[in-house]
């Protein structure tokens, strides 16, 4: 619940992290990256949830690496695709 406090703006997101699963970080990474544009909370949320070699997560992370030139960080999570 500290999740939503510290934000100046709830949206219904946040709820998903009242539980602490990776889908929820997931969802609320893409939230943050393409809808708020707060690209470095959405790229924390979606790096935490590739951690736990969640597919979807992993791939994007990964894609998200690449289109910013960050390619060792990206060969690593290419590398768990494969």
């Amino acid at each position: 619940m500290s999740h939503v406090a510290a934000s100046s703006r709830y949206h219904p997101s946040h709820s998903v992290l009242r539980w602490p699963t990776t889908g929820g970080h997931y969802i609320l990474g893409i939230e943050e990256y393409h809808m708020y544009k707060n690209i470095n909370i959405g790229v924390h949320h979606i790096r935490t949830t590739a951690t736990t070699s969640h597919d979807y997560a992993t791939y994007l992370y990964g894609l998200l690496m690449l289109c910013t030139e960050n390619f060792n960080e990206w060969s690593t999570y290419s590398d768990k695709l494969r």
